[in-house]
């Protein structure tokens, strides 16, 4: 199947495919009775805004042996396909692994090169490709023998196709850059620092929820903290007539560690009414608002902006 490629603008990297990610591989069997299969090979298209598959039919059966396979056959870039090798020419691949279901990939430095849109293809290829093999659910990839990491500074960790492929299974999501003035703790917790982050996010998601997800992930800038506790699931946002409603886990009650209940109420809060259409916030758990949020703040009430506790505004 053709795949459908957007023009990449300045803030949107275009990953949409029409290729049958989610399909059922049709085989044949090899001379020991196992089952072969035809398996998509993932390249960049000569615009370098969207992937493209091939299909390739695997000789090797065995996991190991099949990654090998795949591995050397993606290196291989064919002018007939008019197609690019996910991984650059010159970014090499000092070592790979299996291990139970992770494949780990390590390249050398020139990896931290690649612009963020060619790395996120280059990531998005990879995945896709070595998580069709049976055995093979996660890829891990390191520079140098250290995990790469996000925008925020933290590793990437494993990855899975899951990750990359939208809830229609049949085209990979599409990202764009975003930027938001998002409220975080101070260093003492007792006040907001004002962070601008940047970053790219998918086009999937809301702007509520991309800002909910930074607050989550922190930031890198020392003076600021994270406010929503890790272990916390965002049930659901949206927005009607102004009002953002934001539906929590039970562990958004928690406590977290040093910082008082109005800074970590009000982080949320400010950072949602931040966006033009967002005038005040409701906050529930898990459908409720009958809770106290930290035994002190009643979650019955419409949240406003609150600037009172605002300290400062640092460029990220």
């Amino acid at each position: 199947m053709v795949s459908k490629s957007k023009r990449l603008t300045a803030l949107l990297v275009s990953l949409l495919l029409v290729a049958g990610v989610s399909s059922v591989f049709t085989g044949c069997k090899s001379s020991d009775g196992e089952v072969k299969k035809d398996y998509q090979l993932y390249y960049i298209n000569s615009a370098r805004d969207s992937l493209k598959t091939v299909k390739y039919n695997a000789k090797k059966t065995d996991k190991v042996e099949l990654a090998n396979e795949l591995m050397n056959a993606i290196n291989e870039t064919s002018s007939k396909i008019n197609m690019i090798n996910a991984i650059p020419s010159n970014v090499e691949v000092v070592g790979w692994n299996v291990d139970d279901s992770v494949m780990y990939i390590n390249f050398d430095s020139e990896y931290l090169e690649m612009d963020r849109s060619n790395e996120i293809l280059c990531r998005a290829a990879l995945v896709l490709t070595f998580t069709q093999i049976t055995g093979i659910e996660y890829v891990h990839i390191s520079v140098e023998g250290e995990p790469i990491k996000d925008s925020f500074g933290k590793n990437v960790g494993n990855m899975k196709s899951a990750d990359f492929i939208d809830n229609s299974g049949s085209s990979i999501k599409s990202y764009e850059k975003r930027k938001a003035e998002i409220y975080f703790a101070s260093e003492g917790g007792t006040g907001l620092e004002a962070v601008t982050v940047e970053t790219l996010s998918a086009v999937t998601d809301s702007m509520e929820m991309f800002i909910l997800e930074q607050l989550k992930k922190g930031t890198s800038d020392k003076n600021a903290r994270s406010t929503i506790p890790s272990g916390v699931k965002i049930n659901g946002v949206n927005t009607k007539d102004g009002v953002c409603y934001v539906d929590f886990s039970e562990e958004f009650l928690s406590a977290v560690p040093n910082i008082t209940p109005e800074v970590e109420l009000y982080s949320i809060v400010n950072s949602l009414c931040e966006l033009p259409h967002v005038n005040k916030v409701q906050i529930t758990i898990n459908g409720t608002n009958d809770k106290k949020f930290r035994d002190k703040i009643s979650l019955e009430k419409l949240f406003e902006r609150n600037l009172d506790i605002v300290k400062s505004n640092n460029k990220k």
